[in-house]
């Protein structure tokens, strides 16, 4: 009777565990997997025992204790130092753009994407975020700049000595 009791509360206790540590830990995943393995196979350990009241308590104490895990473990991911990174880099992706200045404002550029209306242009060496006016812009166009807001450039087609 002992042996039949001691397996699936070892599964509950290592599916608690896991649930936890996935919280803590990222792991993209494999320890819920390995977490709800554990579970199933404590239920399927619970279901072949021949003790009549186990499955009965296993299935009250789930009941309580899978949402409170839940619970406990959002509160300890907002804490883990692992899975709450703030110190992003370009190695991570992530690039920041330097406050604009109105010092661009009349600048010649070049388009180096197509402005439909957003896109990418080459200012004094610099490639920047821009909108066009209004026109699509192709790739290579030459464009002036008419307005700097919010870390964008907007951009014209620049007009010719003519006009």
């Amino acid at each position: 009777m002992i042996k039949s009791l001691i397996a699936p509360l070892v599964f509950q206790l290592v599916f608690f565990a896991l649930m936890l540590l996935e919280f803590v830990i990222p792991s993209a995943g494999i320890l819920t997997v390995l977490a709800i393995l554990s579970l199933v196979t404590s239920w399927w350990l619970v279901i072949a025992s021949d003790v009549s009241w186990l499955f009965s308590v296993v299935l009250v104490s789930d009941l309580i204790l899978i949402p409170l895990t839940l619970f406990y473990g959002f509160r300890f991911m907002q804490r883990s130092p692992l899975a709450n990174r703030s110190d992003l880099s370009s190695h991570d992706g992530f690039h920041t753009q330097v406050d604009l200045s109105s010092g661009l404002l009349g600048k010649d550029g070049i388009a180096q994407s197509m402005l439909k209306p957003w896109g990418k242009v080459e200012v004094e060496g610099e490639v920047y975020d821009a909108t066009s006016t209004g026109p699509y812009l192709e790739s290579g166009t030459s464009v002036t700049v008419v307005a700097v807001q919010q870390n964008k450039l907007t951009v014209e087609p620049k007009r010719s000595q003519g006009e």
